[in-house]
């Protein structure tokens, strides 16, 4: 019984060097994989969504196959997530093989701001939660995660809502106008309007008025909006509820206070 029991014991102690040499080996294959992003492409959707396209290079100089690599993303606002899992999968990337693939990032601007507002009007940056996924040889799981950041320009960039100018209109009515100035840094032209309601400081309504919005990516924007209201009305203090409608999001009221 003792010669196989010894041929047993060298055989496990056998298969134990090769799994730990076989272990080590795939290991060391890591270094040898290497990952590089091209340039981040934009487009847009007619529903007002941002489509950003991500070449990814994948080059496998290591000693085993790749298997089952998923790259995957989702925006990241607070605590929570403003857009679904986005993956982008491979199914195999042999020894010696090299590929490229498309990443896509689709970001809802609405959704966007409705998480948090500083997007509209703060240049700042989006968190990106990014997860890597991948079989070393076919055979053993490997899994990263991180967090990254994305620049984001505000399209309502220092927006201001200046007090109001009165003019009579005549007999029984003044005419107010309100200057309105802003910033567009964000990649994409915000087209659109915004509406203004304009209340005393007793809450009573005097009057709304709009401007139409055709603001090209990187410019400036200078409007005005006026108002007719009863000439005993008491305009000289109170709100602005400014409502904001554009391709890309829907914001409001926001409470603007004059006088």
């Amino acid at each position: 019984m003792e010669v196989p029991i010894k041929t047993l014991t060298i055989t496990i102690i056998f298969l134990w060097i090769l799994l730990i040499a076989f272990s080590i080996s795939v290991a060391y294959s890591v270094k040898d994989l290497d990952f590089s992003f091209g340039k981040l492409n934009m487009k847009t959707s007619k529903d007002g969504f941002l489509m950003f396209s991500l070449p990814l290079k994948i080059v496998n100089k290591g000693y085993y196959n790749i298997a089952s690599l998923n790259f995957s993303t989702r925006i990241l606002v607070g605590e929570n997530f403003a857009s679904n899992v986005q993956s982008t999968y491979v199914p195999v990337i042999g020894k010696g093989e090299e590929k490229i693939v498309n990443h896509n990032i689709t970001i809802n601007v609405n959704r966007l701001v409705e998480e948090n507002q500083k997007y509209l009007f703060n240049d700042t940056s989006i968190i990106v939660s990014v997860f890597l996924g991948m079989k070393l040889a076919e055979l053993i799981p490997v899994q990263a995660s991180t967090n990254t950041s994305m620049p984001w320009g505000a399209p309502l960039y220092n927006f201001t809502l200046e007090e109001p100018i009165y003019s009579h209109f005549n007999e029984t009515h003044l005419k107010i106008t309100v200057p309105i100035n802003f910033q567009n840094h964000a990649v994409f032209d915000i087209n659109g309007s915004i509406h203004v309601d304009m209340y005393d400081n007793r809450s009573v309504f005097l009057g709304d008025g709009q401007t139409t919005l055709n603001v090209p990516s990187g410019s400036n924007f200078q409007a005005f909006i006026e108002f007719y209201v009863k000439a005993e009305a008491q305009a000289k203090s109170g709100f602005f509820k400014v409502y904001f409608q554009t391709a890309y999001f829907n914001y409001g009221p926001m409470v603007f206070r004059y006088g």
